[in-house]
């Protein structure tokens, strides 16, 4: 055995001898310069923040912690009865929402002594003297007077309008 393991085996025929031109091209195209692609342009400098402005993590901190403010004061005051059996519907801009109120909540309903507040998506009845300190935590806040709406009956139709 004097030759290299390659040798052996090209003699037996089992491999494939590399021919001198096979080699001349490998080395021509590994020589060759690569086409140059395009680079994408340098990436803009991010506009620095103002200093003066507000953390949105901060104002919705703020928002969230005025929320739980409310959300304590309607807790303490809230008028729901589990005894409630009527429906009274009301409005929250986009959907038609509903509340269970007692004959003699809904009857204080139409007269103004107590207002639905939307908070957390779920509508409760508070009596309407809460409402003013409740506005001073939250201005935002969603307040839902069916007397309000009645008294003030303006429904975009002009009054001299005949159907």
């Amino acid at each position: 055995m004097s030759g290299s393991l390659k040798e052996e085996l090209l003699k037996l025929g089992l491999g494939r001898n590399v021919k001198p031109a096979d080699a001349e091209r490998r080395k021509r195209t590994a020589s060759r310069p690569k086409p140059e692609r395009p680079r994408p342009a340098p990436a803009a400098p991010a506009p620095k923040p103002d200093p003066r402005a507000p953390d949105p993590r901060e104002v919705d901190r703020e928002r969230a912690r005025r929320q739980m403010r409310v959300f304590a004061q309607l807790e303490a005051h809230k008028l729901d009865d589990a005894q409630a059996e009527i429906k009274h519907y009301y409005s929250t801009g986009r959907k038609i929402k509903y509340t269970y109120v007692t004959e003699a909540q809904q009857k204080a309903l139409l007269a103004g002594e107590i207002v639905i507040i939307v908070a957390q998506g779920k509508g409760r009845l508070v009596p309407s003297s809460l409402v003013p300190s409740l506005r001073e935590i939250d201005p935002e806040l969603r307040v839902v007077d069916p007397h309000a709406t009645a008294a003030s009956d303006d429904d975009g139709v002009p009054d001299d309008l005949r159907w």
